[in-house]
């Protein structure tokens, strides 16, 4: 196949759409676990829960990565690190 100007576009196109896709659903459970936690944290009372939004961020991010090109989330990371950092903003308190 010889490559010309309108393929280039097509695959750019392709690629572009791709990413926005894989972006939306990258905040879409990142809000989901978020919103999860929160109502947890609100339900059980364990400590300040604005600290979740302060460290989610964060968390999620070494949490949900790509193993064997797929992205999986692995909840337990997330809440280990979690805990870790909101022990730690305690500590410094």
């Amino acid at each position: 196949m010889k490559w010309n100007k309108k393929w280039l576009i097509v695959v750019l196109i392709i690629l572009s759409i791709s990413y926005f896709y894989s972006s939306y659903n990258d905040k879409k459970l990142s809000n989901q676990i978020k919103e999860k936690k929160l109502a947890s944290c609100i339900e059980q009372n364990l400590y300040d829960c604005n600290l979740i939004e302060l460290y989610h961020r964060e968390c999620f991010d070494l949490s949900y990565r790509s193993e064997y090109k797929l992205k999986e989330f692995h909840p337990a990371e997330y809440d280990n690190c979690l805990n870790t950092k909101i022990k730690q903003h305690d500590d410094l308190q």
